[in-house]
C-alpha cells in the first residue's frame, strides 16, 4: 500500500498493460487514468464504491496513527493504549510520559484545516467522556498532568496541537 502525494492510498494489484508493465490501481488496461466504480474496482476488486472509500479512510488513518505515535515515542513517551474503545468511544491512541498522561485524537485529512475542521465540539466531549472511563478502567494510568492532544496529519505533514481540548 503507496499513499501519493494528495494522500491517496494506492494498492498495488496484479493487473498488466498494454507492454507487460504492471498497472497502478488508478489506470485501466490501456494505461489511461480509470475513473469512477473502475477506479475502485481496481484499488479494492468487488468491493462496493462507498465502502472502498470508507477502508481507505481507514487506512489513512491507521497510518497517520502510526506516524502520530512514532512521533510521541522519538519525544520520550510510552504508548499505552492505541484504538482503546470505550462506551463513549474510541480513543486513537494514549500515550504518557515521566509525570503526564496525554490522550491523542488524530485526524488525517487531504489538508491540514479540514482535519482541525474535523474535530467537532460532539466529538470533543465523547473524548472527554471516554478519557473519563479509560482512567477509571486503568487506575495504574494516573498521573500528576493530563493533557488531550490533537494530531493533524495531511499531505505528509504533521501539526500536533498540544493540550487542544479542556474540561470545562
Amino acid at each position: 500500500m503507496k499513499v501519493d502525494s494528495q494522500n491517496n492510498i494506492r494498492k498495488p494489484n496484479n493487473i498488466q498493460g498494454q507492454n507487460g508493465s504492471p498497472l497502478a490501481p488508478w489506470q485501466n488496461a490501456g494505461g489511461r487514468l480509470a475513473s469512477g466504480q473502475a477506479y475502485w474496482q481496481g484499488v479494492f476488486p468487488g468491493v462496493p464504491r462507498t465502502l472502498a472509500r470508507r477502508r481507505a479512510a481507514e487506512y489513512l488513518g491507521r497510518d497517520a496513527e502510526d506516524v502520530v505515535a512514532e512521533y510521541f515515542q522519538a519525544q520520550g513517551c510510552i504508548i499505552l493504549a492505541r484504538r482503546l474503545r470505550t462506551k463513549a468511544g474510541e480513543i486513537d491512541l494514549v500515550a504518557a510520559n515521566a509525570g503526564c498522561l496525554i490522550f491523542v485524537e488524530v485526524k488525517a485529512r487531504r489538508c491540514l484545516v479540514d482535519a482541525a475542521y474535523a474535530v467537532l465540539p460532539r466529538q470533543q466531549a465523547r473524548l472527554l467522556e471516554a478519557a473519563s472511563l479509560a482512567l477509571a478502567q486503568n487506575p495504574g494510568w494516573a498521573r500528576e498532568e493530563m493533557r488531550f492532544d490533537v494530531a493533524l496529519v495531511a499531505g505528509g505533514n504533521v501539526e500536533m496541537l498540544p493540550d487542544a481540548l479542556r474540561y470545562s
